[in-house]
């Protein structure tokens, strides 16, 4: 899986390898402004993502 963030608040999650411009991802919405920041865990379980103006952090629960 390869994750993103955007400047509308959004994570966004890939399918890996993403070659294709515009590929079909999955879209989770929290963040109220852009997402500064987005790491996975070490077990890759979850996924951090820092908000920009909201200064919030969200943990989203992965699916195996």
């Amino acid at each position: 899986t390869l994750a993103t963030g955007d400047d509308w608040g959004l994570l966004k999650l890939f399918q890996f390898p993403c070659t294709e411009p515009y590929a079909t991802h999955t879209k989770q919405n929290g963040h109220s402004a852009h997402v500064a920041n987005v790491k996975f865990t070490h077990d890759d379980r979850q996924i951090i993502t820092a908000g920009g103006k909201d200064s919030c952090l969200f943990v989203w629960h992965t699916q195996p």
